[in-house]
C-alpha cells in the first residue's frame, strides 16, 4: 500500500515533496510494513507517534500526516474501508515564525555571496517558491519583464508576467552578463558546472550561510530560504493590499481571476528598500 502511494501519488508532487515522502515512507515501512493495513489501529499509531516523538516530535507528525494521506487513497483503491488516522491526535506543533526583518533581510544579503545574494533578490523581488528562482532561465525574460513558469507541483500551475522595476532589471542584468559564457542551459542562477543548482545543493549553501550568520552574532536566528518569500507577500500587502499580494504569488482565486490575461497574471515587482 506505500509502494503504491509512492509509485502513482508521490511522483505527482514536486520534487521535494516527492523526496520528503520516500526519506519519511522508510520509517513507516518498518513499524507498519509487515502488518496487513486493515490490522492497523488507533493504538498502533499512538505507540509509534510516542516512539518516533522521542527522536523528533515535528518529524513524527510529518510521518503520521503522510500515513494518513495514504490510508486516504487507499480507501479509494478499496484497500481498506477506513482511516486508522482519523481519530488520532498528531503532536501540536509550535508554529514557525516566518517574519523577517528588514534588517535581516539586509544583513544576510550584505555577507551572502554567488549565486545566494542574486537568489535572494529575485525571490523576494518576483515572490517565487525555491524551485521557481533555481530554474530561472534567459529565455523566461521579454521586454516587458519575467515570464514566470508556476511550479508548487510538479506540474505547472500558470504562468505570470513580472514587470520590470529599476532593481530586478539591474540585477537581471548583471546574472546575463556574469553567466553568459559559464551557462549551459541558459540558467540564470547556474553552478561551476554551467547548470542550474539542484534544491538539495542550494539549500546546502543556505544552511552553512544561516549557521555562519548565527554564530557571527549578525542574526539572532536562522531562517529558511522559502521565508523570503512570505517576506515579499507581507512587505507588498503592507502597501498595496492583499490583492497586490496574492496576484505576485500567483495564488488563484474567483476575485482575481478577472485581473489575468490570457492565463497569465501581469503584475509589478517589488522594490527593495534598504
Amino acid at each position: 500500500m506505500i509502494d503504491r502511494y509512492l509509485n502513482e501519488v508521490s511522483p505527482e508532487k514536486a520534487e521535494s515533496s516527492y523526496e520528503s515522502d520516500l526519506k519519511r515512507a522508510k520509517f513507516l515501512k518498518i513499524s507498519f510494513g509487515d502488518m496487513s493495513p486493515e490490522d492497523i489501529t488507533p493504538v498502533h499509531i499512538y505507540k509509534y507517534l510516542d516512539k518516533r516523538g522521542l527522536r523528533g516530535q515535528v518529524s513524527a507528525d510529518r510521518e503520521f500526516a503522510l500515513l494518513s494521506h495514504i490510508f486516504s487513497f487507499a480507501i479509494r483503491w478499496g484497500v481498506v474501508t477506513s482511516n486508522p488516522c482519523t481519530h488520532v491526535r498528531k503532536f501540536s506543533e509550535k508554529r514557525r515564525s516566518c517574519n523577517i526583518s528588514d534588517h535581516e533581510f539586509n544583513a544576510i544579503l550584505s555577507i551572502a555571496q554567488y549565486p545566494i545574494n542574486y537568489a535572494m533578490q529575485l525571490t523576494y523581488f518576483m515572490g517565487l517558491r525555491p524551485k521557481e528562482v533555481l530554474y530561472l532561465k534567459i529565455e523566461n525574460i521579454s521586454n516587458e519583464g519575467f515570464l514566470i513558469e508556476l511550479t508548487k507541483t510538479k506540474h505547472s500551475v500558470g504562468k505570470k508576467l513580472v514587470l520590470w522595476t529599476t532593481q530586478l532589471r539591474f540585477l537581471t542584468d548583471e546574472l546575463i552578463k556574469l553567466n553568459k559564457l559559464k551557462s549551459k542551459n541558459g540558467s540564470l542562477l547556474c553552478n561551476k558546472s554551467g547548470y542550474n543548482y539542484t534544491y538539495d545543493g542550494f539549500s546546502t549553501l543556505w544552511q552553512k550561510l544561516m549557521r555562519k550568520a548565527v554564530k557571527e552574532g549578525i542574526i539572532q536566528e536562522s531562517f529558511q530560504f522559502r521565508d523570503i518569500r512570505h517576506k515579499a507577500a507581507t512587505d507588498i500587502e503592507r502597501f498595496l493590499g492583499r490583492e497586490a499580494a496574492r496576484q505576485l504569488l500567483g495564488h488563484t482565486s474567483q476575485n482575481t481571476t478577472a485581473r489575468y490575461i490570457d492565463g497569465i497574471r501581469v503584475v509589478k515587482a517589488i522594490e527593495l528598500r534598504t
